[in-house]
C-alpha cells in the first residue's frame, strides 16, 4: 500500500469532517483556492499551517506530517496538553472549576432543562435506558449549536461506525 502524501492526508481530514474547500479554507483563514492547491501537492503546508489545521479540527500532528498514529487527537489528549500549557498560568483549582463550568454548560445539562432545548425529547423511549441516554445526550450536543462540538461528535460517531459497519447495518436491516 502506497502511503499517503500530506496532501492527501488534508483532503481525508476535510472530507471527513463533510466541509467543502471553501469551508475548510474559510475556518481556518486561508484562501479559497489552499485547500485544492495543498490537496494536490502543488503547495507544500508551512509548520505553521500543520499546526493550524491540528489545532482547528483536533487533528494529530504527528499523523498529519507522516501518517503515523490515528488521524484524530483524544479528547483526552487534547485536555491533557490544554492543562499543561496553561499550568504555569492558571491554578489547578481554577483551571478544575472551568473544566467543570464547561461539562456542565455544554453537556450535561438536567432532564429538568431539556425540554427548553428540544420539546420532543421527553418523548423519546425505546424501552432501553442506554439507548435513550445516548439519543437524549446527542439531542443535548446537537441543541447546544456549537459547532465545534457537533464536529467532535460528527468524528467520533464515523469513527465509532465506519462506512463499512454502517453498509453491514443497514444490510441486515433490509433482510429483517
Amino acid at each position: 500500500m502506497i502511503p499517503m502524501s500530506v496532501g492527501e492526508r488534508i483532503c481525508k481530514v476535510r472530507k471527513t469532517l463533510s466541509l467543502t474547500q471553501e469551508e475548510f479554507a474559510l475556518r481556518l483563514g486561508i484562501n479559497k483556492g489552499s485547500p485544492s492547491n495543498l490537496e494536490k501537492g502543488r503547495q507544500i503546508p508551512s509548520e505553521q499551517l500543520i499546526k493550524l489545521i491540528s489545532h482547528e479540527f483536533l487533528v494529530s500532528e504527528e499523523w498529519l506530517k507522516n501518517g503515523q498514529g490515528e488521524m484524530f487527537t483524544p479528547p483526552e489528549q487534547t485536555i491533557e496538553e490544554t492543562i499543561e500549557k496553561t499550568a504555569p498560568y492558571i491554578s489547578r483549582t481554577a483551571l478544575k472549576n472551568v473544566l467543570q463550568k464547561a461539562i456542565k454548560e455544554h453537556c450535561l445539562l438536567t432532564d429538568d432543562h431539556l425540554s427548553d432545548y428540544h420539546p420532543d425529547v421527553a418523548q423519546i423511549k425505546t424501552g432501553n435506558l442506554e439507548l435513550d441516554h445516548m439519543i437524549s445526550l446527542l439531542i443535548k450536543l446537537w441543541s447546544l449549536g456549537d459547532e465545534k462540538l457537533k464536529a467532535w461528535a460528527s468524528i467520533q460517531f464515523k469513527r465509532a461506525f465506519p462506512e463499512d459497519i454502517v453498509d453491514e447495518v443497514e444490510k441486515q436491516h433490509k433482510n429483517k
